[in-house]
């Protein structure tokens, strides 16, 4: 989160954290921060796995993509 706020606060870039941190206002180095709240969407969310065509698939690859399928199909 440190990392986080600092680069935020130098501005490159933007984090999406689970929780807000303690320091909420500023980032580690005195830098302000700026928070927005983000709204549940309405939407599925998905786990895409991409591998190339003519590319064969490693075991131990497709051994983690059905880990994976198995993993999310349970949590939905």
């Amino acid at each position: 989160m440190i990392l986080v706020s600092a680069m935020v606060g130098r501005g490159l870039g933007y984090g999406l954290l689970m929780r807000r941190p303690n320091n909420t206002q500023v980032s580690v180095e005195g830098r302000p921060l700026a928070f927005r709240e983000l709204k549940t969407p309405n939407f599925l969310n998905a786990v895409v796995a991409i591998t190339p065509n003519s590319v064969r698939i490693p075991a131990r690859v497709q051994a983690l993509i059905e880990h994976c399928r198995c993993a999310m199909a349970e949590s939905w």
